[in-house]
């Protein structure tokens, strides 16, 4: 069962009708046009007025088509007779402006795509021919992309989209430049090239606002909200969506096309498994929908119906919905969703152990997904087929489609536009191409493949950026992407300031503008993204570990390495560890699915972090879930867990769950986390090329309301060499103090407030104090984690003694989380807290840490015996107190 997949990409473009006859008719011309548009048949009313057939007449037909497009049948009707007169009087540019409306008008009102796309090829023919026709070219060039965007020919489309901007271009119109860019845009997000629509479609929403178009605003809006929906930045996506509806909100009549805005954030809902909200915003959809080119927009409604049943478990609603949708989008001629209808359908079929049902599905749409150029539905295609090849028994040729499936997946994931953020999230939501063939070789017996896979699947983005390295985005800008660079950081900064001192009502307006400018930032930030090429992440393709390796990583016999792969479906678990000197590999399968799983993680997390006396239930619950299926295959020695979680699992405290005799596993063991195995090996060979010694940078109390964390900071630094270590609290624990600084000592303890943003996870930050004489904004005292990235460090351990440090975004994969941030600047390990800490209890848990450290413990150890040492004091039992602050990385 896979991610569900918004159906219906709805682009729009709002484009001009224009005519553009050789000479303007004149009235005798004009009187005959109306004439013959409002007889009953007006090509039997041309005919017989053929010896009055002018040049002029076929213009004037045009024009009065144009007016009367309301009714599209007599639209048609006049465009064809104007074009069989064009042609007969030798008037090409009548001919070419008759084909592009008659070609628009098939394509938008009546779905004919194929002749549309013939017309408006041979409009172009005859407008490239003569160069007083460029802008009507141009019009042409754009209305031919969309039809081959409309109709599946995806690749066609984005050739299509390339020659309307040159023509557009060469044109010098601003408003044609716009519309292609526009067209683009819509093409290369249907091809998968997202970077390069987010390029132009930005490019297209600057000309409709320096235009101040409002349809053409709302189009590329929504376009743009697709864009980043398509690449999982769905809140970025929910903004463009918004802001599209309140432009549509001010049009009148039909063109506000309030359907499509509400099937778009239908499908945003359904992506976020909000699945009523889904169901509310489809149906007003179907309410909305007023015109008959609408049908594509009611098509996509019923396909994203049927996936909210799937997702509910409603199969056979599903598979109702899904059909209809096929059937309907075959008769409107809608080749895209057609596809859509019967791959879903497919899917849904194989849930119902139906797999010929399944396989007659994908029959139907055999090679046209190839034809179409629609990469990721042809991702899809690949990914069922296997499914329905696992039901069949056909094992070995299950395993070469998922294999076909995760190649295409590599490929698209490098045409993600955006940041390290973008990028993750792209790969955590598109996970389930590897989970599949994680599971079938896992069940099959194949362990060491399944691992090898869940290996690939778990941080390709924390590896790609690891090992192929950041390009720094400064150094690319143009001239007028650094002013836009500096001008909006130096407004974070000053933001930044008013909010430090902002309370009551000023706090909450100065909140609310800090929300739109991280959300204009991050959306600049995706631009130049876009725009760079050369910022892009280079794929490291890094051999898997082996099991062998992975078990040669542990310190000894009495460590094992337990790693998670969460599936829609069910939870695979690795063990690993050495017994006898050889290393051994167990799986074992979780039967819960992953919504389940999310729904009981989140629901512990809120218990301990809201310090509620009845968490001990769900602590149970977690742990004869998660951990006693394993205990079977753990030596009796084994006294430390390396967990490599995976998904909704990265929120869990392990140590705090209990087994059945109620004992904490913080009680039996010690626990420290990877991202995973592999990235556990590229930690410990950073560790090897550290500098020996033990030095201390200790930053703390820079707000000044922080009296714990002031007296944590001094207290730490009596534990280390006053020669090798330093204190910087209050003001002078700056941000610049701490750049200045960072790449000097082997341990960097950090005792400060922290914010994490759940919506722009890279503007999570640490308030450390502002540098008073400096207005830059690398200086403005909050440290953001796209900031720690970008620092030196040599530091073995970075201690974040905050808020909610290790937090990412929300899965707890990607590059997001400080703690993942801090290994990217090059130190492998971080301890750090998954919620609000209490001050008091974390100076003393970071007190007992560093005894520990000092006397040359592991972090591993120095943590555990600080969690225990802090457990003896009955008023911190609750594991509130010691649960959150976690490990992660080569401390072991």
């Amino acid at each position: 069962m896979k991610l569900p997949v918004p159906a219906c990409a709805a682009f729009f473009l709002v484009l001009a009708a224009l005519a553009a006859p050789a000479a303007p008719p004149n009235s005798a011309e004009k009187s005959l046009a109306v004439s013959i548009a409002t007889a009953a048949s007006p090509a039997e009313a041309a005919a017989s007025h053929k010896p009055e057939w002018t040049p002029g007449l076929a213009g004037a037909l045009v024009s009065e088509g144009i007016a009367r497009e309301a009714n599209p049948d007599i639209s048609e009707a006049l465009y064809r007779v104007a074009l069989d007169i064009a042609r007969q009087t030798g008037d090409n540019t009548a001919e070419a402006s008759s084909m592009y409306e008659l070609g628009t008008l098939l394509r938008a009102r009546r779905f004919e795509f194929a002749e549309s796309a013939s017309l408006l090829r041979k409009a172009l023919a005859l407008q490239l021919a003569d160069p007083s026709l460029t802008i009507p070219a141009a019009d042409t060039a754009i209305s031919l992309t969309l039809t081959l965007s409309n109709s599946g020919q995806i690749e066609a489309a984005v050739e299509a989209s390339a020659q309307a901007i040159d023509i557009a271009v060469s044109s010098g119109d601003e408003l044609r430049m716009g519309r292609a860019w526009s067209a683009a845009g819509s093409a290369a997000t249907l091809s998968g090239n997202h970077r390069a629509s987010i390029a132009f479609l930005q490019k297209a929403l600057a000309v409709a606002q320096k235009q101040n178009s409002i349809g053409g605003q709302a189009a590329v809006l929504n376009n743009l909200g697709v864009a980043c929906r398509d690449v999982y930045d769905y809140d970025c996506a929910e903004r463009y969506f918004q802001q599209s509806l309140e432009f549509k909100r001010r049009q009148s009549g039909p063109l506000a096309r309030i359907s499509s805005a509400y099937l778009n954030l239908g499908e945003l809902s359904l992506a976020r498994k909000r699945l009523d909200e889904a169901d509310r915003y489809f149906h007003l959809t179907l309410d909305a929908v007023q015109m008959p080119q609408d049908s594509g927009v009611r098509i996509g409604a019923t396909i994203n119906l049927g996936l909210t049943a799937k997702e509910r478990g409603d199969f056979a609603r599903a598979l109702d919905y899904e059909v209809q949708a096929a059937n309907m989008s075959e008769q409107a001629g809608d080749s895209r969703q057609f596809l859509y209808g019967h791959l879903f359908a497919a899917d849904v079929d194989v849930l119902l152990h139906k797999p010929a049902d399944a396989q007659g599905h994908l029959d139907t749409i055999a090679g046209k997904a190839a034809e179409a150029g629609d990469h990721y539905l042809l991702m899809l295609v690949t990914l069922s087929e296997g499914d329905v090849c696992r039901e069949q028994g056909l094992i070995d040729r299950a395993r070469e489609k998922y294999l076909s499936a995760i190649k295409q997946y590599e490929d698209l994931r490098l045409d993600v536009a955006g940041d390290e953020s973008t990028q993750a999230d792209f790969s955590d939501n598109s996970k389930h191409v590897y989970t599949s063939l994680i599971a079938l070789e896992a069940s099959s017996g194949r362990t060491a493949d399944a691992f090898r896979y869940t290996e690939l699947s778990k941080s390709r983005v924390l590896l790609d950026v690891f090992t192929s390295g950041r390009a720094e985005m400064a150094r690319v800008l143009t001239p007028e992407e650094s002013r836009r660079n500096s001008e909006l950081l130096s407004r974070l900064a000053d933001l930044n300031s008013r909010q430090r001192s902002a309370k009551g009502a000023a706090l909450k307006t100065a909140n609310s503008q800090m929300e739109q400018l991280r959300f204009d930032y991050a959306n600049f930030r995706t631009g130049v993204y876009a725009a760079h090429p050369e910022l892009a992440l280079r794929r490291a393709d890094p051999a898997p570990i082996s099991p062998a390796r992975a078990a040669a990583l542990l310190p000894d016999e009495h460590t094992a390495l337990i790693s998670y792969s969460v599936g829609a479906d069910s939870t695979w678990v690795f063990v690993i560890f050495r017994a006898g000197g050889r290393p051994v590999l167990r799986a074992h399968e979780l039967k819960i699915s992953e919504g389940r799983m999310a729904a009981r993680v989140e629901s512990f997390r809120e218990q301990i972090a809201g310090r509620e006396l009845g968490f001990a239930a769900m602590a149970g619950e977690l742990y004869a879930t998660l951990l006693k299926p394993l205990e079977r295959d753990l030596p009796a020695g084994v006294n430390r867990l390396v967990i490599s979680p995976d998904a909704p699992l990265w929120q869990v405290p392990f140590e705090a769950l209990q087994d059945a005799g109620g004992r904490f596993v913080a009680e039996s063991r010690e626990v420290f986390y990877v991202p995973s195995a592999t990235v556990l090996d590229r930690m410990r060979q950073v560790s090897a090329h550290l500098p020996a010694g033990s030095s201390l940078l200790a930053l703390g109390d820079p707000s000044g309301d922080l009296p714990e964390a002031y007296a944590e900071v001094q207290s730490i630094a009596k534990l280390y060499s006053p020669a090798n270590s330093k204190v910087l609290t209050g003001g002078a624990a700056t941000e610049a103090a701490l750049r200045a600084n960072a790449g000097n000592y082997s341990v960097i303890h950090l005792a400060a407030h922290g914010m994490y943003d759940d919506s722009r996870p890279l503007f999570s930050y640490l308030a450390l104090a502002p540098s008073p004489a400096s207005k830059n904004a690398a200086n403005d005292g909050n440290i953001e984690t796209r900031e720690i990235m970008d620092l030196h460090l040599r530091a073995r351990l970075v201690v974040l003694s905050g808020c909610e440090t290790a937090r990412s975004s929300g899965s707890g994969l990607g590059v997001a989380g400080m703690s993942w941030a801090v290994f990217i600047a090059g130190t492998p390990t971080t301890v750090a807290s998954l919620w609000k800490v209490d001050s008091q209890s974390t100076a003393e848990l970071m007190m007992t840490l560093h005894k520990g450290l000092t006397q040359k413990e592991s972090p591993s150890k120095a943590l555990r015996e600080a969690k225990l040492s802090l457990m003896k004091n009955p008023a911190y039992r609750h594991p509130f107190y010691w649960a959150g602050i976690i490990g992660i990385g080569a401390g072991i």
